[in-house]
């Protein structure tokens, strides 16, 4: 999920065909389109699963609101040079996150109908830095820095009138060419997915830090290797990471399109983050007949369904449409 605390929601965005998002109501086990959106390669769309759902349109230059409980929408012309590639709905305030053009984090304030852009010190504004994805800790914002290392977490203290710049963690390096792909928060972690290129192949990482210690950190690598950690390093990558969760002490994945795998989270995995030393400390794992369940359709969404101990997956037809199905965790 991308807000703590975790809300039960009143409905779910979730893809509804290719191009295509809807708003899907939840009765039973069915999942009942209420409304979908066109969406280009241009755009980025989000949910608060509440009221609000807002669409930004890079190429327009435009950021669509709409709301359902009051039925009512806006099209509002984004004032500053951005290219959105995260985008998040939280409360009153719409937050976008950018690559390097001239801003890389800005914020709407539905309320105020204002825009603000958000600090950022200038030790970490270099050419190529972008805000990959967007998280809510509470009352804090958190940015994830991606793309140029050294990379950060930025925190924010959430303001209807511009949120205000806390601190910043330095990020552990997974190794080469590492990029960010998304990120989770749970009651316990925040959760960053991540992928590398190196000599020997291309890797897949998940690095988990503590919500209430961030200097607590566990670096996981993924493997299908059957023998010791040395084999995976010689073979490359034989497991591709196409989604993730957090819930309570749970890692949930999808790995190589159609297999889902459920693994526990263990405290004594955790390290301090060590300034002399900037790479992860991997703890290989080996997903197996115990903890993942094959599907036939392939697996292209994992979204979470608040406190409850369930899961909607995103299973694509042959038909290139989608069905939605809930899962116990």
């Amino acid at each position: 999920m991308k807000v703590y605390p975790n809300i039960k929601p009143n409905f779910y965005a979730l893809p509804s065909e290719k191009g295509k998002f809807g708003i899907f109501y939840h009765e039973g086990n069915s999942f009942i389109m209420h409304k979908d959106y066109q969406v280009s390669k241009n755009s980025v769309y989000s949910s608060d699963n509440l009221n609000t759902t807002a669409i930004v349109d890079n190429k327009k230059k435009t950021l669509y609101i709409e709301s359902l409980t009051d039925k009512t929408s806006e099209s509002i012309s984004i004032p500053f040079e951005i290219k959105a590639l995260s985008l998040l709905v939280h409360k009153n305030n719409v937050f976008i996150g950018g690559d390097n053009t001239t801003e890389l984090l800005l914020q709407y304030n539905m309320l105020k109908k204002e825009w603000f852009k958000l600090s950022i010190p200038k030790e970490l504004m270099k050419y190529g830095k972008s805000i990959d994805d967007i998280l809510v800790d509470e009352q804090q914002l958190i940015a994830v820095d991606d793309i140029v290392l050294p990379k950060y977490i930025l925190f924010y203290n959430i303001d209807d009138s511009g949120s205000k710049y806390i601190e910043h963690l330095k990020l552990v390096a997974n190794g080469s060419y590492e990029h960010i792909r998304k990120a989770q928060i749970s009651e316990n972690y925040i959760g960053l997915f991540s992928t590398t290129v190196g000599r020997s192949g291309a890797y897949n990482h998940i690095t988990l830090y503590e919500r209430n210690n961030k200097n607590s950190f566990c670096g996981i690598t993924l493997t299908l290797e059957n023998d010791d950690n040395n084999a995976f390093l010689r073979s490359g990558c034989n497991i591709e990471l196409n989604d993730f969760l957090l819930h309570k002490n749970k890692l949930i994945f999808v790995f190589n399109k159609n297999n889902l795998c459920t693994m526990r989270i263990y405290k004594k995995n955790f390290e301090s983050i060590k300034p002399k030393r900037s790479i992860v400390n991997y703890n290989y794992f080996k997903p197996d007949a115990d903890n993942t369940t094959g599907f036939n359709e392939n697996i292209v969404k994992l979204t979470s369904m608040g406190a409850s101990n369930k899961v909607i997956l995103t299973l694509e037809t042959k038909e290139t449409k989608y069905i939605h199905k809930i899962i116990e965790i």
